[in-house]
């Protein structure tokens, strides 16, 4: 289960997107795509810069991401 703010590299991210067991969270400087392990724990398996990508390009990536 995803909580609403969540702590990376030192930084809180915002979760703003969930689908199942992946979140798409948003901090200052990136956009990270999570997900939840087998253990409960929460990883980034996408780190998406702000200076490449918007909010609905991160969306697109989640998404993606998701249904592959």
């Amino acid at each position: 289960m995803f909580v609403e703010y969540i702590m990376i590299d030192g930084e809180p991210a915002k979760v703003i997107e969930i689908e199942d067991k992946y979140a798409l969270a948003e901090s200052a400087r990136n956009f990270y795509i999570l997900l939840e392990g087998s253990d409960g724990k929460h990883y980034v398996a996408v780190k998406l810069s702000k200076r490449e990508y918007t909010l609905p390009d991160a969306l697109k990536e989640f998404y993606d991401f998701v249904r592959v």
